[in-house]
């Protein structure tokens, strides 16, 4: 593993560290998630990327979730608690509306603890 900058140019120099990539999936009950859609571009998640999730079934306040709606819909949102017993699925893409629904229509599936991506 090494450093690149990604702002002003900077000398390059060698590390010889590594990352052990099966840190990422260390802990029981992980899985990973093609995402098909672009409802969580500006969190910075893209349609084709793979989100490790920790199976469990809550969540907090902001967390991004699978969730599943109704024991039939699932979908890739962040997780917002309302004060009047809601739940509201927030996309992050202004072209999506927020979903908001009755707490007890709601199944949390996991949270999203990391994200992969490849390109062409």
């Amino acid at each position: 593993m090494g450093k690149i900058a990604a702002g002003r140019l900077v000398e390059a120099v060698a590390d010889e560290s590594e990352i052990d990539l099966s840190d990422m999936f260390t802990g029981k009950g992980r899985f990973v998630l093609k995402v098909n859609g672009d409802s969580m571009i500006d969190k910075a998640i893209m349609s084709g990327d793979y989100v490790v999730v920790q199976s469990q079934s809550t969540a907090r306040h902001g967390d991004i979730v699978v969730a599943l709606v109704d024991g039939f819909d699932a979908t890739l949102k962040t997780m917002l608690v309302n004060q009047d017993g809601t739940i509201t699925l927030m996309p992050a893409n202004d072209d999506f509306d927020p979903v908001t629904i009755d707490a007890k229509r709601l199944s949390i599936q996991g949270v999203v603890v990391g994200q992969l991506r490849t390109y062409p």
